[in-house]
């Protein structure tokens, strides 16, 4: 009867010890999707605002790198020539700010990455408009905007603004690139890193 209770129990152990792999995989699996799904969102929203962006006439562009509890988590502002409304009753259908900003998620300790969409009002500057904010991705332990000039040279910082700039000659970037870094906890080691780069047509 012992050596009955014996072998009873290593093929429990063996077999809990493959339902619990399987369990593993499958929650892995669908963590990873998940993540996967967020990011592809993510980026595509950033590809289509940059695409729409204006260079011509009223453009503004401001990159700046910025870090968030030891983490990087860099904003990026600029004119956009389409509006996304939100609302049935949202019919604008001028030029409007697209900001990214990042915030710090005091619970998980990673990043929020937040999305606005504000309609230029004429004869007021884009950093005197309060934009409402909508949060469009989190669990990002890194988010960074890097840019590339006419000439190659690249930069994690840009400024063109037309009014102000001292550097008037800089213009708007000819490529912005765009990083994505998740983990389940900000020292995590086991990360997901997206990126893709949006060329920027020039005098549009």
């Amino acid at each position: 009867m012992l050596l009955a209770i014996f072998i009873f129990s290593i093929v429990i152990s063996l077999v809990y010890g493959a339902y619990s792999s399987t369990f593993h995989l499958i929650d892995t699996t669908g963590q990873n999707m998940e993540i996967a799904g967020k990011a592809q969102a993510t980026l595509e929203r950033i590809t289509d605002d940059l695409s729409s962006i204006v260079t011509g006439e009223g453009g503004f562009f401001a990159g700046k790198q910025q870090n968030h509890s030891g983490a990087r988590g860099d904003s990026i502002v600029f004119v956009s020539a389409v509006h996304l409304g939100l609302t049935r009753e949202d019919d604008y259908a001028g030029y409007s700010t697209i900001q990214y900003s990042v915030e710090s998620d005091e619970e998980l300790g990673l990043l929020q990455l937040y999305r606005s969409d504000t309609r230029v009002v004429p004869g007021r500057h884009v950093e005197s408009i309060e934009p409402e904010k909508f949060l469009l991705c989190d669990g990002l332990q890194e988010v960074r905007f890097s840019y590339s000039g006419a000439e190659g040279a690249e930069s994690d910082e840009w400024l063109y603004d037309p009014a102000e700039s001292v550097d008037k000659g800089k213009g708007f970037p000819a490529m912005v690139t765009i990083l994505l870094r998740f983990a389940n906890s900000p020292e995590s080691e086991n990360v997901a890193v997206f990126t893709t780069s949006v060329a920027i047509a020039q005098g549009k």
